[in-house]
């Protein structure tokens, strides 16, 4: 599963652009339950994450871009618990090109909501997409960039304890085949 949205729940709700309190499906009534174990207790999420590791899976992770608008002093606690719990701690923000990134995030929006793209007034109804606090907000990634840029280990640094190693690329880029600064932060066989 992919954006469990644990640690981005002190965010303002027009920031984060969901309601987490809607009503689910019945197929999604057990995500919903074990986020709200997570959200209750966050030795839920630490051992949730603890248990899939295993010889033959050494990597898994929680992605949301939500997690970059986080003040930095919550990311660098939040790093903190993760090195505590016992894991390698690998920040990977993909950037991509903010017009693409919106217009992404608008074809989701509507596909989630089993919506078809509006055909009258698009360029309005984007418009007014993409400068609402959802989008503006991580678009900003000269705010984002420097704030996970001083998450990284640094050597003789007392700052953090443990491994912590942040990658920023290129969405576009990683889809073109640029793993090398991703699979080397994983520690992966680039060409595997």
């Amino acid at each position: 599963m992919k954006e469990y949205h644990i640690w981005d729940q002190t965010l303002p709700e027009e920031v984060l652009g969901h309601d987490f309190t809607e009503p689910v499906s019945r197929k999604e009534a057990a995500r919903v339950t074990l986020r709200r174990m997570m959200l209750a207790d966050e030795r839920h999420y630490f051992g949730f994450f603890q248990q899939l590791i295993s010889p033959s899976l050494r990597i898994t992770g929680d992605f949301t871009p939500s997690y970059s608008l986080l003040p930095e002093e919550e990311l660098r606690t939040l790093t903190r618990k993760l090195v505590h719990a016992g894991f390698d701690v690998v920040v990977v923000y993909l950037m991509r090109y903010p017009v693409a990134r919106c217009w992404s995030s608008f074809r989701s929006y509507h596909r989630d909501r089993e919506e078809a793209l509006p055909t009258t007034g698009l360029t309005e109804i984007f418009r007014n997409f993409y400068q609402a606090p959802p989008a503006r907000e991580r678009t900003r990634y000269e705010q984002i960039i420097p704030k996970l840029l001083r998450l990284a280990s640094q050597p003789g640094s007392e700052s953090l304890e443990g491994s912590v190693s942040v990658v920023i690329e290129g969405y576009e880029r990683l889809m073109q085949g640029q793993t090398k600064e991703l699979a080397a932060a994983l520690r992966l066989n680039p060409k595997s």
